[in-house]
């Protein structure tokens, strides 16, 4: 989706952050994505949400129905990334996601 702008509005240590997607050129929307962190089990499952709108009014917001994989798969890529990061401590890019998602089952979006 190309690259966005972003910063932490709210940070609760160990359970909860939420970042604002502030700009983003290539990007018709903006928003907010809300991460939960939960222990269960030894392991820590991470729940992500995303509230945004669409660029451009009406259009934009017709144009909204179109992209909702794209943002599901872009959802999914944040969440590879950040496990990734987490697990190996290696900077993440578009083609190191692409490289993870060929070698691993998906992730259990909902």
């Amino acid at each position: 989706m190309g690259k966005v702008e972003e910063r932490v509005i709210s940070w609760k240590d160990g359970e909860e952050f939420t970042i604002e997607i502030y700009e983003g050129k290539s990007m018709p929307f903006l928003g907010e994505g809300k991460f939960i962190l939960k222990e269960e089990g030894g392991k820590t499952n991470v729940t992500m949400s995303i509230t945004y709108r669409m660029k451009g009014g009406f259009l934009g917001s017709l144009m909204g129905v179109f992209i909702k994989g794209r943002i599901s798969n872009a959802m999914e890529g944040t969440l590879t990334g950040l496990k990734h990061y987490i697990e190996t401590g290696e900077i993440v890019t578009g083609d190191v996601i692409k490289l993870i998602k060929s070698k691993a089952p998906k992730l259990a979006l909902n």
